[in-house]
């Protein structure tokens, strides 16, 4: 319901993911909380996730060529 509130209110383009490592390894794995947003978060198009998921992030920043 959290990530559902925060895509309709800034938008899935300002949204990076973070596992909140290492701390969230006292409940979950690393891989574990990735399987659970990618599981829960169905309300997400395939282009709102890819961005959260790293192309975000990508455009902030971007990668020097040479």
């Amino acid at each position: 319901a959290i990530v559902q509130e925060l895509v309709e209110d800034v938008g899935a383009d300002r949204i990076l993911w973070g596992s909140d490592m290492p701390a969230c390894e006292r409940t979950v794995t690393y891989k574990q909380s990735m399987i659970l947003f990618q599981s829960r978060c169905d309300f997400l198009s395939d282009e709102q996730r890819n961005a959260i998921m790293g192309e975000n992030l990508a455009r902030l920043y971007p990668l020097r060529e040479g």
